[in-house]
């Protein structure tokens, strides 16, 4: 079974490789980044999906449960240090 790990930094981490086709949710506020994040994952092969918000990575992540979720440490609505394991 892979879980998360929280690094020093508080980020999490995937411990293992993902295949193309493999489901990525991507937690960005910044359109500019959250755009540029998408574009490459799915230009790679993965189902990338996009939240602007804590909240609704919450759901997202809940509902769909991606094989990997990258997350900007300050989210609105839910920062990285609130966010649930």
């Amino acid at each position: 079974m892979v879980g998360p790990v929280r690094t020093a930094l508080g980020v999490a981490a995937a411990s293992k490789t993902l295949a193309p086709g493999e489901a990525i949710l991507v937690g960005e506020n910044e359109a500019d980044l959250a755009s540029t994040l998408a574009f490459h994952r799915k230009r790679g092969g993965y189902d990338c999906r996009v939240v602007g918000d804590g909240q609704a990575a919450m759901a997202e992540a809940q509902g769909q449960r991606p094989d990997l979720i990258v997350l900007d440490r300050m989210l609105p609505r839910m920062t990285t240090a609130t966010c649930p394991e």
